[in-house]
């Protein structure tokens, strides 16, 4: 069974009677990949915490598309520098609903973007995966594109 470990140092400063005080906090994380489940909720963990872990989950040969084929990115330097841009723009991500199927999987995703003036917007996405290897190999993304691309560039 392959697992991925995570581990983040939290640093905390504070003056107690006229002393500076230093404590470390920590927390960790196990999440067991070899199932889709484990896989594809590590990487909207990371989405949701904004680190690069998620860059991690793919597989070399992945695809990423939409359901119109208007975005496409086959490999995993693709897919990173398709997403890099993307998720400047997404403030929080929120599975709200998951079918999993083996290595195949369907989840609901509200996502809260917001734009260069500030503003935020919600759009729930339908999102599907398959698996393999223990690395995300395909995702399909079903969303509305022309609401977000007028919301996000005007």
């Amino acid at each position: 069974m392959l697992f991925w470990y995570t581990y983040q140092i939290s640093i905390f400063t504070y003056f107690n009677n006229k002393n500076l005080v230093i404590e470390l906090g920590k927390s960790e994380s196990w999440f067991a990949l070899d199932s889709a489940k484990g896989i594809i909720d590590s990487y909207y963990e990371s989405l949701s915490n904004h680190d690069l872990t998620w860059q991690e989950l793919w597989a070399k040969d992945g695809i990423f598309t939409d359901s119109s084929g208007t975005l496409y990115a086959a490999g995993s330097d693709a897919i990173l520098a398709s997403f890099t841009p993307f998720l400047k723009g997404v403030k929080d991500v929120t599975i709200t609903q998951r079918i999993i199927d083996g290595n195949w999987a369907c989840y609901i995703v509200n996502y809260v973007y917001i734009n260069k003036s500030g503003e935020s917007m919600e759009q729930k996405v339908a999102e599907t995966w398959q698996t393999a290897n223990g690395r995300l190999q395909e995702l399909t993304i079903y969303f509305d594109i022309t609401a977000y691309r007028k919301f996000m560039f005007g």
